[in-house]
């Protein structure tokens, strides 16, 4: 059997929602409840048919508005009704929120300075850390999986931070990989699957395609597949990164621009 996902795999399709005017200043949102702006509805309306081509029976959503307003876009494609859970939020940035990278120095330089090393030792009052985040988030995220039947789609809408991290932590790879990953721009997505590693049957470790563990990657409009590091025998997650044939950048939208592929090679223990 091989080691990349069959046709009867479980899948979640994880898709940052739209742009909002706080993503065009630059200002850091958290939980603070932003609608999606002009772009943002434009980006999630020229997303959904990618997405609903998928046929997913189930969409699940972030209970924050700029997420919801994305998900309403899949659904009306899909007739598939969204179902709100809170645990989808973006990290809480607390007293942050509201703030341009500048302000944020200003107003907290220690705290700056510590997220600058990512040292979350030294949190902004009322701010989550990475361990809360993902104490949310890899939970849901799994129970969204196994809610799926043989071969069926969810569509998960969240947001861009809690995303990356619960992905690393969903197919197994440290945080310190978070450098490898392209950053996910708005109405962009990644699918997450199943797959089951075999180890060949001379018993010699893992087989490349079969049994090894591969990372592809490329930025911006990346696509690409990425293994997850599982022992052998397991089930463990895959993920392919995809994007619309239009980036939804800052500004709007541009070409997509296929960078050169991180390629890394590693063997579970």
């Amino acid at each position: 059997m091989s080691g990349f996902p069959s046709g009867d795999t479980r899948k979640l399709v994880l898709v940052r929602h739209g742009r909002t005017d706080w993503n065009l200043a630059k200002r850091a949102q958290g939980h603070t409840d932003i609608p999606l702006d002009e772009v943002g509805h434009a980006q999630a309306q020229a997303m959904a048919p990618f997405v609903a081509a998928l046929r997913p029976s189930r969409i699940w959503s972030s209970d924050l508005v700029r997420a919801s307003q994305t998900a309403a876009y899949v659904a009306a494609l899909t007739g598939v009704t969204v179902e709100v859970d809170a645990r989808l939020r973006e990290y809480s940035v607390g007293e942050r929120s509201g703030l341009t990278r500048v302000e944020f120095q200003e107003r907290f330089p220690r705290e700056y300075a510590a997220w600058l090393a990512e040292d979350e030792t030294c949190l902004v009052p009322g701010a989550e850390s990475t361990a809360d985040v993902l104490a949310r988030m890899v939970p849901a995220l799994r129970s969204f999986l196994a809610a799926l039947g043989p071969g069926e789609v969810g569509v998960v809408v969240t947001h861009g931070a809690c995303l990356r991290a619960a992905m690393l932590e969903l197919i197994g790879l440290p945080l310190s990989a978070d450098a490898a990953f392209a950053t996910m721009g708005n109405c962009t997505w990644s699918t997450v699957q199943e797959a089951e590693i075999r180890r060949s049957a001379a018993g010699r470790g893992l087989q490349r395609g079969r049994a090894g563990t591969r990372f592809r990657v490329r930025r911006r409009g990346w696509v690409g597949f990425t293994g997850c590091p599982v022992r052998a025998g397991e089930r463990g997650c895959s993920a392919v990164g995809s994007a619309p044939p239009w980036h939804g950048g800052g500004q709007g939208f541009e070409s997509p621009q296929l960078h050169r592929s991180v390629d890394v090679e590693a063997l579970p223990p």
